[in-house]
């Protein structure tokens, strides 16, 4: 058996990555076929519920505690300075942009609700939804994921030292557990009930997606037996996992009434994918994502997702929204290639 608190890199995990921001940012050039591109970021929230939960853990197995110290300032150095670059550059490239009365200042409010990680009530509160023709206009409408990721982790955290506190040693990681499936079940039934009277706070806020964000968190309480004779089952969980994953890539559409039941795609294909790289890292879907090129993507991923979107904005925004696939290409392509410096940098 290994602890599910052993933090090992996983060069499949970033593979995935990859694929998912792949498709978000195939969705927004307006790749054909890729109509469900937008479901990589439930792919995200899977596989960031998964790795903090499993450095937490790390934490509590080595030290015996979990430092909130410790936490925040990992979680300050990971997010804030990619994202301040890329605030910084969409403050002034619309300031060299955008008419002067109107939408300046409402990408300075977006800004300012960014920083503040409540982009995601900014956006559910001032716009007609995700896949309203106006959000277009939003340089930093992808930033709602960030804002919902950090207010989980606002909480997670102190749930945890909770539950350490008032736990026996031989407990903590399972009254973990079974906090984390009552916030799952909880947040699912959310996100339902929600799906079927307000589909765009469903969208949005934290109560209808941290369920995602908890399988994942739930996959790292669990002690995975590892093996090599494992192999063909854990090449066929992985497999199937991909396929769940890509079919969401494919068969849905801005008309799909999501998240609700269709986010179960994304989240289960994500997480039987981790479940089959935990089992034995040398599954088929493993050395699939495990590519050079593939992994190369997944660790400048959270870069390129900052940079992809409000660089596409301002460029459509430039040519009054005229189609144009050729140049949007070439704006992700450029995007991706800023990722890169920026990711180096910290």
């Amino acid at each position: 058996m290994t602890s599910a608190a052993t933090a090992l890199y996983r060069p499949d995990i970033d593979g995935l990555r990859a694929i998912a921001i792949l498709s978000v940012v195939a969705y927004h050039v307006g790749v054909s076929g890729i109509s469900g591109g937008f479901t990589g970021v439930d792919v995200f929230f899977v596989i960031s519920g998964f790795l903090i939960t499993q450095l937490l853990l790390k934490r509590l197995d080595d030290k015996g505690s979990i430092s909130l110290a410790e936490f925040y300032s990992r979680r300050v150095r990971r997010i804030l300075p990619c994202l301040t670059i890329v605030l910084g550059a969409s403050a002034a490239l619309g300031f060299l942009v955008l008419p002067p009365f109107g939408e300046k200042q409402e990408l300075g409010r977006s800004g300012l609700a960014a920083i503040g990680f409540v982009a995601n009530q900014y956006f559910l509160s001032t716009t007609g939804g995700y896949f309203a023709g106006p959000s277009e206009s939003l340089p930093l409408l992808h930033l709602w994921s960030l804002s919902v990721e950090e207010q989980f982790y606002l909480v997670w955290p102190l749930i945890m030292i909770g539950i350490v506190k008032v736990s026996e040693k031989v407990a903590r990681v399972r009254r973990i557990r079974q906090a984390i499936l009552g916030v799952v079940f909880i947040s699912f039934a959310v996100n339902i009930w929600l799906a079927g009277r307000d589909i765009q706070a469903a969208f949005y806020i934290l109560p209808s997606r941290a369920w995602e964000i908890g399988v994942g968190a739930l996959l790292a309480t669990i002690r995975w037996p590892i093996g090599y004779r494992g192999r063909l089952g854990a090449s066929v969980v992985g497999i199937l996992g991909l396929g769940l994953v890509v079919s969401g890539f494919i068969a849905l559409d801005s008309s799909a009434r999501f998240p609700g039941y269709w986010a179960l795609l994304p989240v289960a294909g994500t997480a039987l994918v981790i479940v089959s790289g935990s089992v034995n890292p040398r599954s088929a879907s493993s050395r699939i994502l495990a590519i050079r090129p593939l992994v190369g993507i997944g660790l400048v991923s959270y870069g390129w997702y900052l940079w992809h979107w409000p660089l596409l904005s301002f460029a459509r925004t430039q040519r009054l929204w005229r189609p144009d696939f050729p140049m949007d290409l070439g704006v992700a392509a450029l995007s991706l290639g800023v990722s890169v410096p920026t990711s180096r940098l910290f």
